[in-house]
């Protein structure tokens, strides 16, 4: 059993407006990313904004 818990649950127990700074700067975190042409960096930060707007729009 992993005592730590995951991503998501992380995620959907930060405040909102965390969520939504989280969001901003993994945004321009993929955008750097996409400029250097690391893509598999990219699917891994997608990944997280992924978590973050489920988490985001199941409070809304």
């Amino acid at each position: 059993m992993n005592p730590f818990p995951s991503a998501a649950d992380v995620v959907a127990a930060m405040p909102s407006d965390e969520i939504d700074r989280a969001i901003r700067a993994l945004t321009e975190r993929q955008r750097a990313l996409l400029l250097d042409g690391d893509l598999s960096s990219v699917w891994a930060v997608t990944e997280d904004l992924e978590r973050c707007f489920a988490a985001l729009s199941g409070r809304r």
